[in-house]
């Protein structure tokens, strides 16, 4: 808000910034500060390239942007991402295995869809299959808060990945 209204002169509401905006249904209100978060945005992103272009700093900018971008490309953990799945919680050691392998295929579905993979497929959802392990895209499509464009797209190759995760071989320390 404070760039916005020096680059642009335009004073935008900060009063929902604490808001869960995982409630719904959003009010008229939520809806407004939501939609002025990204309104000015295109505006901001003009008068800041053109400040840039003028002063002589633009290749410099991009350079730094490039750097920053590629430094903070996500890296994917399917380890970490089954301790944060867990929340604490412990899993034998094939349906961890079997966990695991959904997590990598979530992850591969999610990039080829350009999504978050939770969004693709939330974490209760793939523990749950982990738990269950449905054998036919009709089980996995009766898994609790399984996204039916999920199953029916990704079925197949969610089927495989606990396939692959209940025959792979565990190590000593995993038995």
């Amino acid at each position: 808000s404070h760039l916005l209204k020096q680059v642009a002169g335009v004073k935008i509401s900060k009063g929902f910034t604490f808001t869960d905006w995982e409630e719904r249904p959003l009010s008229d209100l939520q809806k407004g500060y939501a939609a002025d978060d990204v309104r000015y945005l295109v505006l901001l992103h003009d008068r800041l390239e053109k400040a840039l272009e003028e002063s002589g700093h633009a290749q410099w900018a991009q350079e730094e942007f490039d750097s920053i971008a590629q430094a903070t490309a996500a890296v994917f953990d399917p380890t970490s991402q089954c301790r944060r799945i867990l929340k604490n919680r412990t899993m034998k050691a094939r349906p961890r295995r079997v966990l695991e392998e959904i997590v990598q295929a979530r992850n591969l579905a999610a990039e080829q869809d350009d999504l978050p993979p939770r969004t693709l497929l939330p974490d209760q959802v793939v523990l749950e299959m982990a738990r269950k392990a449905p054998a036919s895209v009709d089980e996995l499509q009766r898994i609790k808060g399984m996204p039916r464009p999920t199953a029916q797209r990704f079925g197949d190759t969610l089927l495989k990945a606990m396939e692959a995760g209940r025959g792979a071989e565990l190590s000593g320390t995993d038995r």
